[in-house]
């Protein structure tokens, strides 16, 4: 019978020194006139993992009591290794070692390769379970924006509108004039498109409309899509003012230290909605400014209508319009680009065979590659080209 004490310690199969105590059982259950119920009792396991346990050493001694691999046999979707080395090499063949797929499979057609032609999906695969490939960032067609916006030049130039956040249980919406620092407005408002485009139309009407705008790139002020347009941007930029996406906060540092001294300065004593009032009133009104040498915000802003920018729209070969879904016809097909340009129409430029710029107005939206129906990122060279 098998000591007591390891049994107790090793009960079954599934702890360490396990080959040790499957060697001890098999000896014991093998040993002559023995008891095999009673040992695989004993050991805490059933008749027929006794029997399979001894066929096991019987078969290959103690290395057949260790652990087995489970991995099939045989895989019908393996690939051969000789595929896999020729894939491989035409890989760390290429410049820098960069080609994919599809450039892979391309010289393997133009060398009339002996081997059978893997399918795009193995090729990917096999590029990555031997660390070639390099993982790709989702595609994102807005572009990239270089440096601080130019400064304000004077009153109603640039306005900076952006949300303070949480505060209080609210995210109040903050539009201050850039060169004087004056709170134009600051009220708890949804920062939605409606709720925007309503407060920013009434200090139109109010103060003229700035020339420029400077907000970030979070909605409604921004998106993901062409040129970060959305539907509120679109409106201003109809009404033809220049809208400046900053890339980080800092290059919106106005209306940030604006919601720090509203963190610092404004009351908690009062209903959110005076307490906003009253810091703005303070703000404009009282607090110097070390900016403004000590002036108040009020005594340099003066409101006046200014002239919009012009908007020069460039040469181009071709026009669409834009459906209510977003997208353009071209060639029987639609292509989407954006449903904040819906009922507006965009131009097209050919720069080559098949490669169109699109515009709207005066921006730059994206490449559009006309032999694959699908809109590409603009290059630096053309988000900085003026019209």
């Amino acid at each position: 019978m098998p000591d007591t004490f390891a049994v107790e310690v090793l009960m079954s199969w599934g702890q360490e020194d396990v080959t040790v105590l499957k060697a001890k059982f098999v000896r014991e259950f093998d040993a002559p006139g023995a008891n095999r119920s009673e040992v695989c009792r004993a050991y805490d396991i059933t008749r027929e993992t006794g029997y399979q346990t001894a066929r096991a050493y019987r078969a290959a001694g103690i290395p057949g009591l260790g652990p087995r691999s489970k991995a099939p046999h045989h895989h019908p979707n393996a690939v051969d290794s000789d595929v896999v080395e020729m894939v491989l090499a035409l890989r760390d063949a290429s410049p820098r070692g960069t080609w994919g797929a599809t450039k892979i499979l391309d010289l393997w057609a133009r060398n009339r390769i002996e081997l059978g032609s893997p399918c795009r999906a193995t090729v990917t695969r096999i590029l990555h379970d031997y660390k070639r490939s390099v993982p790709r960032r989702a595609r994102n067609l807005t572009p990239k924006t270089r440096g601080a916006p130019p400064p304000a030049a004077c009153p109603n130039d640039v306005w900076a509108i952006d949300a303070k956040g949480l505060w209080r249980g609210i995210d109040p919406l903050s539009v201050i004039d850039v060169h004087s620092r004056y709170a134009l407005d600051l009220t708890d408002v949804p920062i939605n498109t409606v709720e925007v485009q309503r407060v920013t139309g009434k200090l139109f009407d109010k103060h003229g409309p700035p020339r420029r705008i400077r907000c970030d790139g979070g909605p409604p002020f921004g998106s993901y899509g062409v040129a970060k347009l959305t539907r509120l941007v679109v409106w201003w930029l109809d009404l033809g003012i220049v809208v400046e996406h900053v890339e980080c906060a800092q290059h919106n540092g106005h209306v940030e230290r604006f919601h720090r001294t509203i963190e610092q300065e404004a009351s908690h004593d009062v209903n959110v909605a005076e307490a906003l009032r009253d810091f703005r009133d303070t703000y404009n009104e009282l607090r110097p400014h070390e900016m403004l040498q000590g002036r108040v915000p009020s005594e340099v802003y003066r409101p006046r209508p200014l002239e919009p920018t012009p908007f020069i729209v460039p040469r181009y070969d071709d026009e669409r319009l834009v459906f209510g879904d977003g997208s353009f016809k071209w060639g029987g097909e639609r292509i989407y680009i954006s449903d904040a340009l819906c009922s507006r129409t965009i131009t097209f430029r050919a720069l080559e065979k098949h490669l169109w710029l699109i515009r709207y107005l005066h921006i730059p939206l994206a490449l559009f590659n006309e032999r694959r129906s699908k809109l590409q990122r603009l290059p630096p060279e053309i988000v900085e080209l003026q019209p």
